[in-house]
């Protein structure tokens, strides 16, 4: 009887385990694609900008886990420094990665000449293109 009950709960927790990781799955993952069918393939307008916010992030690593045979192993997985801008126009704004040298020549309210699209099902703002004028 108690093995019974053992087996259950393992089944239980496998199940628990697998929608977990089908969740954060979907959390990871969806959204990049959304965006990506989103914007893709549209007719690019140019525009100027304002840039609203710089963001600089550090070098750094996350610990992946992952199971080798009955062992879970943890790697540090690098990631590497990053630079963005958010640029507003209108009342429209999105995030862009650049490059260090654009990051540090511009200052918030400067403007900069960009190319966007419209989503396709959104309407939402998306920048493909930060010129560097």
């Amino acid at each position: 009887m108690i093995g019974f009950l053992v087996e259950k709960f393992l089944l239980v927790l496998l199940i628990g385990v697998l929608l977990a990781l089908i969740g954060l799955f979907a959390y990871l993952i969806i959204p990049p694609i959304f965006r990506a069918v989103d914007s893709w393939n549209l007719t690019e307008y140019d525009g100027i900008g304002v840039i609203e916010q710089k963001k600089y992030s550090p070098a750094s690593t996350v610990p992946v886990t992952t199971k080798v045979g009955d062992v879970m192993v943890t790697n540090n997985v690098p990631v590497p420094e990053s630079w963005h801008l958010t640029i507003s126009m209108s009342d429209d704004s999105d995030s862009v990665s650049v490059t260090k040298d654009f990051w540090d020549e511009h200052k918030p309210g400067n403007e900069v000449r960009i190319s966007f699209v419209r989503g396709r099902f959104t309407d939402k703002f998306y920048i493909k293109q930060v010129y560097r004028d």
